[in-house]
């Protein structure tokens, strides 16, 4: 299972940059990754921030992808 964190400056399809990617649990990697952190049970909160300053482009979407 694959999961990142995409971001993009329109909801379009196709548009959609990777930040941040977790394949089978494993740590998070990427140009917007900021920390991760365990906190039991198997959960961990991780931290992912856009790859472009607001500045440079004030509208700005996220999403979340999850893939086999």
């Amino acid at each position: 299972m694959t999961l990142e964190v995409q971001v993009s400056t329109t909801a379009a399809a196709g548009s959609w940059t990777t930040a941040v990617a977790s394949k089978n649990g494993g740590a998070f990697t990427g140009a917007g990754f900021v920390s991760e952190k365990y906190i039991g049970g198997g959960l961990k909160t991780v931290e992912v921030r856009d790859i472009v300053n607001l500045s440079d482009a004030p509208c700005r979407f996220i999403r979340i992808q999850v893939s086999r």
